[in-house]
């Protein structure tokens, strides 16, 4: 229990960690297993599964946390710890995680820290396997929906986008504002010279080339004319394909945070191996506090723990409630 709690106190720094820490190292003792049946089997960056015993340590201590809330404390205190776990959970994913600073102005480091908590996501190999079985299917299904359809997209559906894009730039310098026309107008000329309409599945390519165009980088960047024209034109493309073929929206929604995460978190695991295993950890005193500062440069054990903390945390209200009225129960019986 002090292991975790030093633990938790190196990776999760400042007043959120040490509410946090302070219930694990409370004393109570474990609750359930539902954490250590999610953290057994989970697969290290090299493809080793984590032990049965190092899932049952996991689970364990996030069990603690649960039951040490105080029994008087009710719905209240149980909402507050739980948040308190969710919150420490995120920090820890974002330390395993570690996204570069343009990531995280772009949101696309939260989002994958999210994402990572929700599906049970660990920063090792296994963990970008399970994601891309994720995406496969998603994916698939959705080339499948779009290359059987008969739908056909006029320029009008992407009347919604371009109109977004012209309300925006009304108050840019002409040179901003007249560049965007020019996209715009370049983009109808060339796919739409005689107006009709097109398949979908072209519109489908164009939605793809213009965003690999693009690239992620360019949504962190200042706005320029050329740049929120060829914005205005994908997402345009991406709005009609949806509105055209039954089912690609929702999948879309799906497969969008998978995708991001796989490309935030792929990064941290392709450099995993090349770390210095131990780093400062050899001049550490003692075994115990070598251990420790091992796991917290470990990305993977990182990720482990702060997917325990979160799904530790869905358990707390209920838990905690129902310690409060057993609390409450006693305290009447022994009333004279």
């Amino acid at each position: 229990m002090d292991a975790l709690k030093t633990f938790g106190d190196l990776a999760v720094p400042g007043a959120p960690a040490a509410r946090l820490m302070g219930a694990l190292g409370s004393g109570a003792y474990g609750a359930g297993g539902k954490v250590t049946d999610i953290l057994a089997g989970s697969q290290d960056e090299f493809g080793n599964q984590l032990p049965p015993e190092g899932a049952a340590a996991i689970g364990t201590g996030v069990n603690v946390g649960i039951n040490a809330l105080p029994m008087v404390a009710g719905g209240s205190m149980a909402k507050a710890a739980g948040t308190a776990f969710q919150e420490g959970a995120r920090k820890l994913m974002q330390s395993a995680i570690k996204p570069t600073l343009g990531q995280m102005e772009r949101g696309q480091g939260p989002k994958a820290v999210e994402t990572a908590l929700q599906e049970g996501i660990s920063v090792s190999k296994g963990g970008m396997e399970k994601l891309r079985d994720l995406i496969e299917p998603l994916d698939k299904s959705i080339r499948q929906k779009i290359s059987s359809s008969a739908a056909e997209i006029p320029l009008s559906d992407f009347s919604r986008a371009f109109g977004e894009v012209g309300q925006s730039a009304r108050y840019a310098p002409p040179s901003e504002s007249n560049t965007i026309s020019k996209v715009l107008s370049d983009f109808a000329d060339k796919f739409y010279p005689g107006g009709g309409k097109l398949p979908v599945q072209d519109i489908q390519k164009i939605k793809q080339a213009y965003y690999h165009s693009l690239g992620p980088e360019s949504y962190g960047l200042l706005a320029s004319g050329e740049r929120e024209g060829m914005k205005a034109v994908a997402k345009g493309a991406k709005e009609a394909v949806a509105n055209a073929v039954p089912g690609v929206a929702a999948e879309n929604a799906q497969l969008g945070p998978l995708l991001n995460a796989l490309d935030v978190m792929e990064r941290r695991v392709a450099l995993a191996p090349n770390r210095d295993v131990g780093g400062l950890a050899w001049l550490a005193h003692g075994l115990k506090t070598g251990i420790l500062m091992l796991m917290a440069r470990d990305p993977y054990t990182k990720s482990l723990l702060a997917r325990g903390l979160y799904s530790g945390s869905e358990q707390i209200p209920a838990t905690a409630a129902r310690l409060g009225i057993t609390g409450a129960e006693m305290a009447q019986g022994q009333q004279p």
